[in-house]
């Protein structure tokens, strides 16, 4: 049996909020020194990675304006390719590109809670 979607939404959610309270106040190069920062936040976009991969494709289709392939291209990275993570990418994935994603996940989690 599948699980809510809303749940795996949650999820998503949850782990940006982390990955935020992780960085805050941080630069890149204070990011770049600090590995335990570094495994938290990949940690956090592992669990959002995985999570958004479980969310049904009909979900996917009706909600384009979340990167879907991007994310899923991350998760890859992160398990497969994790001796090569470009650790400026993250940074910028994490300060750039989800916090203006997030809003968009808690459009779609509001959206099939009613």
């Amino acid at each position: 049996m599948k699980k809510d979607p809303s749940i795996y939404l949650g999820d998503i959610i949850e782990s940006i909020n982390r990955i935020g309270v992780y960085i805050n106040g941080m630069n890149y190069e204070e990011f770049e020194e600090n590995y335990a920062i570094q495994d938290a936040v990949l940690r956090r976009l592992q669990v959002l990675a995985e999570a958004a991969k479980r969310i049904d494709e009909s979900v996917k289709s009706a909600n384009p304006q979340i990167p879907w392939n991007k994310i899923n291209g991350l998760r890859n990275a992160i398990i497969h390719d994790y001796d090569e993570i470009d650790m400026k990418a993250i940074w910028e994935t994490v300060t750039i590109d989800l916090p203006k994603t997030k809003m968009d996940f808690i459009k779609l989690k509001k959206s099939l809670s009613t």
